[in-house]
């Protein structure tokens, strides 16, 4: 059998919706000595309806284990992919397989999942959504506190958040 004759069993069950992740998990045939730093791993996805193709780096997940996490960027129908490794192993190099995207959910929770990723907006002054739905950010960071805020401030901050939910956020 060849590395293109491979198929991974084990995306997600489907049909998924634009915009939603997606992991598809591998599993190395062999150990390797430092996975983080020794093995490269992407995968390549084909939308054939409209020739867009998105590379996605893979992640090691511990062990043998690797991972990709991929979205479609708004557009449903059949998605194939492809593995590419930075070494010769079976369980990560030339795997294949496809992903059904289906269609926009205008009822999902997340407006994400409804309107799709941010982009710039025509005038680059503001975030909109991929389908051009005005996007507002509001949230409280503590970027900050490490140059501006005494310990005792720090700690005030935290237990703060912590009360309002931040937390669980």
């Amino acid at each position: 059998m060849t590395f293109a004759e491979r198929t991974d069993p084990n995306p997600a069950t489907e049909p998924h919706t634009p915009w939603s992740p997606v992991d598809i998990a591998f599993e190395a045939a062999q150990d390797h000595q430092s996975p983080y730093t020794e093995v490269e791993l992407e995968a390549e996805f084909r939308h054939p309806a409209s020739g867009t193709v998105v590379r996605k780096p893979a992640f090691w997940d511990g062990g043998r284990r690797w991972a990709v996490r991929f979205a479609s960027p708004g557009l449903a129908g059949e998605w194939s992919w492809r593995t590419v490794s930075s070494v010769a192993d079976p369980g990560l190099h030339g795997r294949t397989g496809t992903l059904t995207i289906g269609e926009t959910d205008p009822a999902a929770a997340s407006p994400f999942r409804r309107h799709g990723f941010w982009r710039m907006s025509p005038g680059g002054r503001s975030l909109v959504h991929a389908d051009g739905t005005p996007a507002l950010i509001a949230a409280a960071t503590a970027w900050g506190l490490p140059w501006r805020a005494t310990a005792e401030q720090a700690r005030t901050y935290a237990v703060d958040r912590a009360a309002k939910g931040a937390a669980r956020a």
